[in-house]
């Protein structure tokens, strides 16, 4: 076989597999975004009282905190939290987690909370309006416990909570079958593409190699599980400016290293997206680059969908929005850079 021949085999088999990837897509998005993933198996229990918490904080050095104990349902994988809060002049403190906090804590059988798990349903500043908060959060490997907790953490003004529940859930029936199954369709998927790539590195276009490199450590790192996230909590404890004071509570701690571990993990999910649109457009060739701009978007939105199988994973719309925000910002830098290298090069 020729190589004319060749790449005009080569090229069909690329749109087939990009085509069963867009299929795989939609259907991975049906199955868990669409159709019921989660199936309460009890009723939602109240966590305070009918006439809900009020929370006063006058010291910008004082912290007001209530706990409230939650005894985990024995079946229960997963919990719906939903609370109605509302707030009055709450002037956040000089660090960003400082705020008015409505948060879900999980706690292990030596006592301690799980501080990569902080399930933050809420951070509050200002003059937030009565808003209904409402998440989902998996129950982590080793949690006895729960703990819901309202608190002003180094933050003046007035937090009044109406309500705060929690439902215990497990995933809706053939929700983990089919999930097993599109699993499956990803994996022989991708062995189809390490095929492709043999293919096309026969054609000398050795471009492909740094985007696949750079594109499979950006799947890898979004599907990750969250227990296998230590070197960003390593730079995440590093961070903390209160550790080394003696004053410091082990609970601002705890709140602190959720907070930098949040921002460091969204800092990444910028960069390594940047550098998967940067690659995309070096590597398009005499393509569209509409075409190859929509590739690279498809890519860094599916890496996130993909989080659906990782455990303690979950995607959400602002990871959704950083990835392919990142990945359109590093596309048109490349761009860029092309057209003032062409205009100003000898």
């Amino acid at each position: 076989m020729t190589l004319n021949q060749r790449e005009t085999t080569d090229r069909p088999l690329g749109w087939l597999l990009l085509s069963v990837s867009l299929i795989l897509t939609l259907l991975t998005a049906l199955n868990f975004l669409i159709l019921p993933r989660y199936a309460a198996i009890g009723p939602a229990v109240p966590i305070i009282g009918d006439d809900g918490l009020v929370l006063q904080n006058d010291d910008p050095e004082a912290i007001v905190r209530q706990d409230f104990p939650l005894e985990l349902v024995p079946d229960a994988r997963f919990y719906e939290v939903t609370a109605v809060a509302e707030g009055w002049n709450i002037e956040a403190g000089k660090h960003g987690w400082e705020r008015g906090r409505i948060v879900l804590l999980q706690q292990v059988a030596d006592g301690r909370f799980r501080s990569d798990l902080p399930h933050v349903l809420a951070l509050l500043k200002g003059d937030p309006i009565r808003w209904t908060f409402r998440e989902t959060f998996e129950i982590g490997a080793g949690a006895i416990h729960l703990v819901a907790r309202i608190e002003l953490l180094r933050a003046t003004g007035r937090l009044h909570v109406y309500s705060y529940a929690a439902r215990p859930m497990i995933e809706a029936p053939g929700c983990r079958a089919a999930a097993d199954f599109l699993f499956g369709g990803w994996v022989l998927l991708l062995v189809a593409m390490l095929a492709w790539l043999m293919l096309r590195l026969q054609f000398g276009r050795w471009i492909t190699v740094p985007l696949t490199a750079v594109a499979g450590a950006a799947l890898v790192l979004s599907m990750l599980p969250g227990d296998l996230a230590a070197p960003a909590k390593i730079l995440a404890v590093g961070a903390i400016d209160l550790v080394s004071s003696a004053e410091v509570t082990e609970k601002e701690k705890t709140a602190a290293l959720a907070f930098n571990f949040f921002r460091i993990a969204k800092g990444g999910h910028v960069l390594m997206f940047m550098a998967v649109g940067f690659m995309f457009a070096l590597a398009r060739g005499a393509s569209s680059p509409l075409a190859v701009l929509t590739l690279a978007i498809w890519f860094s939105a599916l890496c996130e969908i993909l989080q659906l199988f990782s455990p303690n994973r979950w995607p959400s719309m602002f990871d959704l929005g950083l990835n392919t925000g990142a990945a359109t910002a590093g596309f048109l830098l490349a761009l860029g850079i092309g057209v003032l290298w062409r205009r100003y090069s000898p």
